[in-house]
């Protein structure tokens, strides 16, 4: 039997539930999440598809959220949009949520003149935030980036599978590749930066040094936040510098030292 093009098939509703199912959890509950306990699930992501699936059904779940009484309570007892998400059952910092519940009280003609915006919890107060040494082998690609990038050149990040981690279309120049290297390891009062790339052969892994034909610059990063742009033909063939003997080739700081 031939499925009327303007009606969904019911094989669109995600995980095979019955849409008469479906129609009573979305009936019978006050926000996704209630229809996700209601069905059994807790993903969000089902959350998401299920409302899709409603929108091609054509299922009404206007009545999700606080209703007008409920919403105009809440908001005049309340002195900032904090009070209101929590008397409201929400996440207080939701931003979703609170833009769910500005529609509303639009809708409903509510009301919130008098709602002062939270002050901003710094994100320091919540989480670390202070630099730290181990992480800069993994920050080091962006640091050389936003070096060359300030200074005036187009950064892009180099595909998968090469041995180089940046192509930079230097002013004048042309296209140059880049291998950032970081050093965290200090001797004789100076910063070391290894050069080398691990490479298999004959069945095991051994150090290897980079070659012209590979890379056109290093791009090192020592354990001051200091950056440097080495061209190869200066470190071929090398294992590991002290890049105070490469003072040289050390790019200019942002802002600029005083």
């Amino acid at each position: 039997m031939a499925i009327d093009a303007a009606e969904p098939h019911p094989a669109e509703i995600p995980r095979n539930i019955p849409e008469a199912q479906l129609r009573g959890a979305v009936a019978g509950s006050r926000s996704w999440r209630g229809v996700l306990r209601a069905l059994g699930y807790t993903s969000p992501r089902l959350g998401r598809e299920l409302r899709e699936a409603c929108d091609r059904l054509q299922l009404d779940y206007s009545h999700f959220g606080p209703d007008e009484a409920e919403l105009a309570r809440a908001v005049s007892c309340s002195t900032t949009w904090t009070e209101v998400l929590r008397e409201l059952g929400y996440a207080a910092g939701s931003g979703s949520a609170r833009a769910t519940v500005r529609r509303r009280c639009a809708r409903a003609g509510v009301d919130i003149s008098h709602l002062e915006t939270d002050l901003a919890v710094p994100l320091a107060s919540a989480v670390p935030l202070a630099p730290s040494a181990d992480q800069l082998r993994a920050a080091g690609p962006y640091l050389i980036a936003a070096a060359l990038t300030l200074a005036g050149h187009a950064v892009s990040w180099a595909p998968e599978g090469v041995v180089y981690d940046l192509l930079v279309d230097v002013r004048g120049v042309g296209i140059q590749r880049v291998q950032v290297k970081t050093g965290t390891r200090r001797s004789g009062g100076t910063w070391l930066v290894g050069l080398t790339r691990s490479e298999y052969r004959q069945g095991s892994h051994r150090r290897a040094c980079y070659s012209a034909e590979e890379v056109d610059y290093f791009g090192c990063v020592d354990g001051d936040g200091h950056r440097y742009l080495i061209p190869i033909q200066a470190v071929e063939g090398m294992y590991s510098i002290s890049v105070r003997k490469y003072a040289g080739y050390r790019l200019p700081a942002w802002p600029a030292d005083t």
